[in-house]
């Protein structure tokens, strides 16, 4: 890999059907990724982590603050 600051100055010219420019341009978005980011990283064999889990799990993390909370409610209006 090359240094922080090297500007990336080669291109690389890839034809795809529309329908394969779609699924690479959905499953970047998934990652969280340019298609450039997300085909440099796949083409380099590292593993893509979506950001939908992390998603995921702070809207679990805030449901489960919303429920405290009401149960919080509960426990003050039955005293």
């Amino acid at each position: 890999m090359g240094d922080a600051k090297e500007k990336r100055r080669h291109h690389l010219r890839v034809p795809v059907l529309q329908e394969e420019r779609q699924i690479i341009e959905r499953q970047a978005k998934q990652a969280g990724m340019s298609v450039a980011r997300y085909l440099r990283e796949v083409g380099q064999g590292y593993p893509i982590n979506g950001i939908v889990d992390d998603e995921q799990v702070r809207e679990l993390a805030r449901i489960n603050g919303d429920l405290g909370r009401l149960g919080g409610l509960l426990k003050l209006w039955l005293t």
